[in-house]
């Protein structure tokens, strides 16, 4: 008990003692000469510039449309696109050297430099971006499909209920998730310009599964309510014939992401087997010469 109570006393103690210590300035804050502003300013702008450069960038076009499926991930725009590119190779070879150096350490003696290893790492390492941010638009897109789908057949029931369309809209889109900024967007913009505000929709969204649904929008926005069922009606078929494309294609390239998930382990435990007889084998031919 008296231990205890020590303990909390320490802890108590320490709880009012530390923050009032860093609160205390020991020094007096520097001042900044004009010169250093005038540096930092220049270096701010250059970089601002490079960054913006690289963004707008012309040929960078179908890295820009990935990013922005994607919802631009982690912050990354073209430029962050690019650095990655650059400080993961840099980074796998720094670590496989750090480890090879280690490891050469531990055991008291040099063992040669695994170049294949190393060239391989760094050369899987410079598509790690593209894969990551490939397979993130790649599922936002199949989730932005479904819920194009779903906003359809929801829009549908608001326009039966003989309900106006921008209400209809904002009915729909309740349940959305991915496609909800964009219809939340789209409704804002609505009360200026309906049809400029559809357009932006679809220029926001971005993907083929939304075409139809733009036009649809844009055909009866201010069309009679009889007419508007019928429209959205075959928009739900282009839509449906348009997702059951991409499932069929799905379907039909399962069998190669298969054979990559079986290829790739069985060609990691068969290096695995292998590389004690390789090991073996440079050792006897350096004892050989």
């Amino acid at each position: 008990m008296k231990l205890i109570f020590i303990l909390s006393w320490i802890t108590g103690v320490t709880l009012i003692t530390i923050p009032i210590l860093l609160s205390i300035k020991l020094k007096k804050k520097r001042r900044i000469s004009a010169a250093q502003v005038r540096r930092k300013e220049k270096f701010e702008s250059f970089f601002y510039d490079l960054v913006d450069s690289e963004n707008e960038k012309k040929s960078n076009y179908k890295i820009i449309r990935i990013l922005k499926l994607a919802n631009y991930p982690f912050g990354m725009d073209v430029f962050g696109y690019r650095l990655a590119q650059i400080i993961m190779p840099i980074g796998t070879a720094t670590l496989v050297g750090i480890l090879h150096f280690l490891q050469n350490h531990l055991r008291g003696y040099e063992e040669p430099f695994p170049i294949l290893l190393f060239s391989g790492l760094v050369l899987i390492s410079v598509f790690i971006p593209y894969l990551v941010v490939r397979t993130i638009a790649y599922q936002r897109r199949m989730q932005l499909s479904a819920e194009i789908a779903k906003f359809s057949h929801r829009l549908i029931v608001g326009v039966n209920d003989r309900a106006p369309l921008y209400y209809s809209i904002k009915r729909a889109s309740r349940t959305a998730k991915v496609l909800k900024p964009y219809l939340d967007q789209l409704l804002i913009e609505w009360l200026e310009s309906p049809k400029a505000a559809i357009k932006n929709f679809g220029d926001a969204v971005a993907i083929n599964e939304v075409v139809p649904l733009v036009n649809t929008l844009l055909a009866t926005w201010n069309a009679p309510k009889e007419k508007i069922v019928g429209l959205f009606q075959q928009q739900i078929r282009q839509i449906d014939a348009m997702r059951d494309f991409m499932i069929k294609r799905q379907i039909e390239m399962s069998p190669m992401g298969l054979t990559f998930v079986i290829v790739i382990p069985f060609f990691v435990v068969v290096g695995l087997m292998i590389f004690p007889w390789y090991q073996n084998m440079v050792d006897m031919m350096k004892e050989a010469f």
